[in-house]
């Protein structure tokens, strides 16, 4: 008998009628990222070895808290009575590496069966994710902007269009940064700051602290391959 290694994490399904078919996640985020400190701690990336009725067998590839589970083999189950909200259950396949988040620190790790951002390697936003959290892991700051102005006469830097600057554990988004050399300040323009409860607040006019200013200078900066619209 052929062994089937697609597992289809809905349980039993059937065909729905068109008006309350499921969705399948169309736009996937630019980038993956938290607004709280250690967001990328509950991310792992997992290759499926077994797959049960009730949970799956993983072993455990990376880990971004910490090595603790690196190379074990450990359940995964999935967040019980969760709702759908009209979305498609993911699918995971034995033999396959993805990129899931936790919802648990410890063995059985817990994932959502609806959350479309658990992918596998072979999906194309898999390697900027990972991309995302290594940096979260070790840069210092990560800065991005449509275009980077260096004015000479004036000694200013000036990055415009999406700013997204990464430091701390936070993020700030911004119209503009103004990096003034001769009045030695740093100045976002334009200001949403995510607070972690996922609300946000905007301010016209912000000067940055004196130790994010040095930060910022002490990094490269480059514009954006393809600006954001």
């Amino acid at each position: 008998m052929p062994i089937i290694t697609l597992v289809i994490l809905a349980g039993l399904s059937c065909l729905a009628p068109p008006a309350f078919a499921c969705k399948q996640l169309a736009k996937y985020p630019e980038h993956l990222w938290g607004s709280t400190v250690g967001w990328w701690e509950p991310y792992r990336i997992i290759e499926i070895v077994e797959a049960h009725e009730q949970h799956l067998v993983v072993v455990v590839k990376r880990n971004f808290a910490d090595n603790t589970d690196v190379g074990r083999r450990t359940t995964l189950r999935f967040v019980p009575d969760e709702s759908p909200y009209a979305m498609c259950p993911i699918s995971l396949e034995v033999g396959d590496t993805y990129l899931v988040r936790s919802m648990s620190r410890i063995e059985p790790l817990v994932i959502q069966r609806f959350n479309h951002l658990n992918i596998s390697s072979t999906h194309r936003k898999y390697d900027g994710y990972l991309r995302d959290l290594e940096k979260a892991q070790v840069l210092p700051m990560y800065v991005e902007a449509n275009t980077v102005t260096y004015e000479t006469q004036s000694n200013r830097v000036i990055l415009r269009g999406k700013v997204q600057i990464f430091y701390n554990n936070s993020y700030l988004f911004a119209d503009q940064v103004i990096d003034d050399r001769n009045a030695n300040e740093l100045v976002a323009e334009g200001v949403v700051q995510p607070n972690p409860d996922r609300s946000s607040r905007r301010v016209d006019r912000l000067r940055l602290p004196d130790e994010f200013r040095d930060t910022f200078r002490s990094i490269a900066i480059e514009p954006r391959a393809t600006p954001w619209q």
